[in-house]
């Protein structure tokens, strides 16, 4: 599985972060938080407060995370437009 390293726009409406193939089954994704402001990672519904809230990462921080062939990953924050965050993973 070649190494694989994405750089995304962060804003307050949901944008996908990763897909992982259908022919990865277990995957690590390593998000590293590059923004000057807390990020919060999730499904397509992520948000920042409420019932939605997602995982926050804060700045210049990192998270990692487990995930399966089909998974989506989103990122979102409060105010626009953050910056980028970066993750890198396997597939």
């Amino acid at each position: 599985m070649p190494l694989q390293h994405v750089n995304t726009l962060v804003t307050t409406t949901p944008k996908l972060l990763v897909k992982i193939p259908t022919t990865v089954k277990n995957v690590a994704a390593q998000i590293f938080n590059n923004t000057g402001a807390t990020i919060y990672v999730g499904d397509a519904s992520v948000g920042t407060t409420g019932a939605t809230v997602g995982n926050a990462i804060a700045t210049a921080s990192s998270l990692q995370v487990w995930l399966q062939s089909k998974d989506e990953l989103y990122v979102v924050c409060a105010s626009a437009p953050a910056g980028y965050v970066s993750v890198i993973y396997s597939a």
